[in-house]
């Protein structure tokens, strides 16, 4: 009963005064509609869109993560990070430290958000989703390979946000930002075996708890030995089929 804020009370009450909540808060619509494919947009329409979509306002701005973020943001306390398309909402005693910490180009990188909850030791909570929809993989990709990130990571796929600067209103490129998710869920099986996921149930939802830094860690070391590990299956992907084609095959033996 109460739904998404009875679930943040039972988590803050759970994480006691010393402890801090962190949830995804991303506005997938804040972002350049010509590379919008789920679905596409009619090309004779972006560039109206794209004059349209309003600049991120960290109290206005939609929260497209789920009803749970969206209550957590309008807790006592509550912070969010001003990055237009991939906003961190915290509560607790390293919310300042966490929020504070994102920068436009520094989202998957270690002194980022979530590089943040890496270095504290943090734990990942998914309550109704899988690894397909678990953020602290994307800083997997990025730390892979002593740091130099996938090498796919950026090439088939950008993102652009807009941005109120001096100048008026300018699109962004973002960096080597996360690629396709869908495919997260192949090394489940590993890293179930590996001991990193732990499995359970609140309420009639299905969840997963995971340490992020072993979550981090186990998949950087798939990663590094199968660069292509994380790559979705689908032949229509606009990220991962250029991949495949242009990298080849992975391994999955050598996991």
């Amino acid at each position: 009963m109460g739904g998404a804020q009875t679930v943040v009370n039972a988590l803050l009450e759970w994480v006691g005064e010393e402890g801090t909540l962190v949830f995804p808060a991303y506005s997938y619509s804040i972002s350049d509609p010509e590379q919008w494919h789920y679905p596409p947009i009619a090309p004779h329409l972006v560039e109206k869109v794209r004059k349209n979509i309003p600049s991120f306002d960290q109290n206005l701005s939609p929260i497209d993560t789920g009803a749970i973020p969206a209550i957590a943001s309008r807790f006592p306390g509550a912070l969010r990070s001003s990055h237009p398309n991939s906003s961190i909402i915290a509560l607790g005693r390293y919310a300042k430290r966490i929020v504070s910490a994102q920068r436009l180009e520094n989202s998957l990188l270690p002194d980022g958000p979530l590089g943040q909850v890496y270095a504290l030791n943090g734990w990942v909570l998914s309550i109704g989703t899988d690894l397909s929809s678990n953020s602290s993989m994307h800083l997997a990709e990025r730390w892979a390979r002593g740091g130099e990130g996938l090498p796919h990571l950026g090439e088939f796929w950008k993102s652009s946000v807009p941005v109120d600067t001096p100048r008026g209103r300018e699109w962004v490129l973002l960096e080597r930002e996360g690629s396709c998710s869908t495919g997260f869920i192949r090394i489940e099986p590993i890293l179930r075996q590996r001991g990193v996921i732990s499995y359970g149930r609140i309420g009639q939802s299905y969840c997963q708890f995971m340490s992020q830094r072993a979550l981090i860690d186990e998949t950087i070391k798939v990663l590094d030995k199968d660069p292509l590990a994380l790559l979705c299956s689908n032949p229509d992907c606009p990220q991962c089929a250029p991949a495949w084609k242009k990298y080849g095959r992975g391994y999955q033996s050598n996991w």
